[in-house]
């Protein structure tokens, strides 16, 4: 899992690299956000069971977090506590809805 993630944000700053400067402005809290999720997936040793079995098999991790985040905005993501939260309302979501964060978000 942590490997996709790593991946994923590998994937993100070098589709980055190719904006103009007014694009990257335009999306900095996009970036900050990335940037949170992964430190806290490759920094932190302390993910719930449950979380990563929830994750296990999810592709695109950081863009639906950053879906979810967008749909609920009532959280932060800059502390793993507002992180777990997150997580918690993506299964939610998924319970209650089915994958919602299934499209990819530019």
């Amino acid at each position: 899992m942590r490997t996709r993630v790593y991946q994923e944000w590998e994937a993100f700053i070098a589709e980055i690299a190719e904006y103009d400067k007014q694009t990257i402005v335009d999306i900095c809290d996009k970036i900050h956000f990335y940037d949170c999720v992964v430190i806290f997936f490759l920094e932190n040793g302390q993910i719930s069971e449950e979380d990563v079995g929830f994750l296990y098999k999810k592709e695109h991790i950081i863009s639906q977090m950053w879906l979810t985040y967008l749909k609920h905005e009532q959280g932060g993501f800059m502390t793993q506590p507002q992180l777990v939260e997150l997580l918690e309302l993506w299964r939610k979501d998924e319970r209650k809805d089915g994958n919602l964060c299934r499209k990819k978000q530019k």
